[in-house]
């Protein structure tokens, strides 16, 4: 006997209701529906489950049974319904974040500050982690919106949208009080942090006494504690007001900051994070270009 799902899930939710209203509004369906559904489960089962009067219904014998037998499937796959409906709610509700470094957060803070406040049940989640490890995630749905330094040449247009916000101007610091006078022979006998390998060798510096890092923090205090030479952007030391590390050499190299999206699996929450942002940008170049 193949007997439908649901007929048997309106028989559990009648037999705990007090009347057949009652179990429609709890069903969201109507109340002829669920009477007809009882009477075609009590037809296929060839009995009968309910005792209807002016009060009510009541469970007969073969009722009862029925109900102690099926009850602990039927509540185990109403409370697994509700947990992934739950689930989809949070999911639906969530704007999951990410950026190759927490300097990036910068160009998000002011746009997000927007957002929250005109969608206050949104769940925020930032996090710091790889540029490609981000790109992976986000293929799996797990990421929204990135925020990178990643190379263009490394994203794959057809599945992300890659939208260029600004660049990065990467300058070279040393200790504040090393005074170290910068020569071609300092770079390629000082240490060198950086936290991409490729900023070193389009300088063409002959160097391999190099610490690699994963973000610019670690950059400015271990040259702020005077282990070597860092690669930074100038826009990251401007952040700070304390002189910890002086400027020796500026532009040596650049970077874009691109803004990615999935553009097969675009969150309505991503998307308005997206034009705040980008908005944002423009104002700060308009702000720029009027100061100079």
């Amino acid at each position: 006997m193949n007997v439908n799902y649901e007929l048997y899930k309106i028989f559990f939710v009648v037999a705990n209701s007090k009347t057949i209203t009652e179990a429609a509004k709890k069903l969201f369906i109507s109340q002829p529906a669920v009477t007809q559904s009882i009477n075609n489960l009590e037809k296929q089962l060839n009995t009968t489950l309910f005792i209807r009067n002016t009060k009510g219904t009541k469970l007969t014998k073969a009722g009862k049974e029925l109900y102690e037998q099926i009850k602990p499937a039927i509540e185990q796959i109403l409370a697994a319904e509700q947990n992934i409906s739950l689930k989809q709610n949070i999911k639906q509700n969530k704007l999951t974040i990410g950026i190759n470094d927490a300097f990036l957060q910068q160009y998000v803070i002011k746009a997000l500050k927007k957002l929250t406040l005109t969608n206050q049940n949104i769940v925020v989640c930032i996090r710091e982690q790889k540029a490609n490890l981000l790109l992976s995630e986000m293929s799996d749905e797990k990421i929204d919106l990135i925020i990178t330094t990643l190379n263009n040449e490394y994203i794959d247009n057809r599945v992300f949208e890659t939208t260029r916000l600004t660049k990065l101007h990467f300058c070279i610091i040393e200790n504040a009080y090393s005074k170290t006078f910068l020569n071609h022979k300092d770079l390629n006998n000082s240490k060198i942090i950086c936290n991409d390998i490729e900023i070193i060798n389009n300088l063409e510096i002959d160097n391999k006494n190099i610490i690699v890092v994963d973000n610019y923090y670690q950059i400015y205090e271990l040259v702020a504690q005077n282990v070597g030479l860092g690669i930074i952007p100038v826009e990251f030391i401007n952040t700070y007001l304390n002189n910890k590390v002086d400027i020796i050499k500026n532009d040596v190299a650049t970077t874009d900051i691109y803004l990615i999206v999935n553009k097969a699996f675009m969150n309505r929450y991503a998307n308005k994070l997206k034009k705040l942002i980008i908005e944002n940008i423009n104002i700060d170049k308009e702000r720029q270009f009027e100061q100079n």
